[in-house]
């Protein structure tokens, strides 16, 4: 919660998990968030109901399903029901083969679970899933005087194959169709009502229209030790691309475009002090201004340009488990593209460069 006198917020997150970790039973998950958008401004309330299970079928099946439930109001309410299935297969020892369906953007104990799949060892404690359930609402923009979410539907196939005891090798084909694709830049204080504005800035989140692709993904994530791992992905697969006919609505001027990335990510875990680090990278070949694969980029935890977190944990005191942590996304400022279009001119971006950092405290 903050108390700050011109834009007071807080918010609750509950996840109940019968079995006592993540992917491996029923998972009961409430969210609750309010906000004042500026001093003056209205007031943001959104609310997130998840429920999600598994079901065995002999010993070569399982099949997770879900979906949530998301409903947020800003003067006006838009509301949106997103399902989700993946049916594993065992085809021979150390051979999967994985059927998917998922309304993207995908909620954060989703990925968790699907990424502790990937190699058998989650990285993500349950507490750490229950603090991402906060920032799991889709991104709300506006579109013709009404709110809308971002939202799509993802359907994927996938074979797997063990390398070893921690190892997981990954390839994928898959389709994407966007309904509502979040776009992100900063511009004048002059713009349309569609763009929505932050109050402290001249950033905005922008609803670019649909977008629909066919894509692959080669991925390999390998533990090398006890307290390193070491992530590598290749994705190629449609994302927003700025036209040459700029001379209408920045929705207008976009198109869907092809687009190769590769993608690098290092986590690891120091000894004596204990300290968490993880560094990455996603290249792009050519500009954007969504995401490739962004499916993938939720799975696997990586962002594009450069990204760095770091978390530290404290000395005990008082009562509880204290733990200092930092986040840095595309740290470099890269991505950024300059446009002029009928809404004026504007900087237009896939990867806001952002800083968060604090400190947790669980007890």
């Amino acid at each position: 919660m903050s108390y700050d006198e011109d834009a007071p917020s807080g918010g609750i997150a509950a996840v109940w998990l019968p079995n006592g970790s993540l992917g491996t039973g029923p998972e009961s998950t409430i969210v609750l968030r309010e906000a004042r958008v500026g001093s003056n401004g209205p007031t943001f309330r959104g609310a997130r109901i998840d429920q999600g299970g598994t079901i065995t079928f002999g010993d070569r099946f399982l099949l997770r399903a879900g979906g949530e439930y998301v409903v947020v109001g800003l003067g006006a309410s838009a509301w949106s029901v997103r399902p989700r299935l993946k049916l594993e297969t065992r085809i021979t020892p150390g051979w999967y083969l994985d059927l998917i369906y998922a309304t993207v953007p995908n909620a954060a104990s989703t990925s968790d679970a699907i990424a502790a799949d990937l190699t058998g060892v989650s990285s993500t404690s349950v507490l750490k899933s229950a603090l991402n359930q906060l920032d799991a609402f889709p991104t709300l923009l506006w579109r013709d005087g009404k709110p809308v979410l971002e939202n799509g539907q993802h359907a994927e196939l996938a074979v797997e194959r063990k390398i070893g005891s921690h190892g997981m090798l990954q390839v994928a084909g898959f389709h994407d169709n966007d309904r509502h694709t979040a776009v992100f830049g900063r511009g004048s204080d002059q713009l349309s009502p569609d763009y929505f504005q932050d109050v402290y800035s001249k950033g905005f989140a922008y609803d670019g229209g649909s977008s629909t692709s066919w894509g692959t993904r080669v991925a390999l994530r390998e533990r090398l030790s006890e307290d390193l791992e070491l992530t590598t992905i290749y994705a190629f697969s449609g994302a927003l691309v700025p036209a040459n006919d700029l001379d209408g609505a920045l929705r207008e001027a976009l198109r869907t475009m092809p687009r190769h990335s590769l993608a690098a990510k290092v986590t690891a875990t120091l000894p004596v002090t204990h300290t968490y680090l993880s560094a990455g990278y996603k290249w792009i070949n050519g500009r954007t201004v969504s995401r490739v694969d962004g499916y993938g980029e939720g799975v696997y935890q990586i962002s594009p340009y450069l990204n760095i977190g770091i978390r530290q944990p404290l000395p005990r005191f008082a009562l509880g488990k204290w733990e200092a942590k930092a986040e840095c996304d595309n740290l470099l400022a890269q991505g950024n593209y300059t446009m002029i279009t009928g809404d004026g001119p504007m900087v237009i971006t896939p990867a806001v460069r952002s800083f968060r950092g604090g400190l947790s405290l669980q007890f």
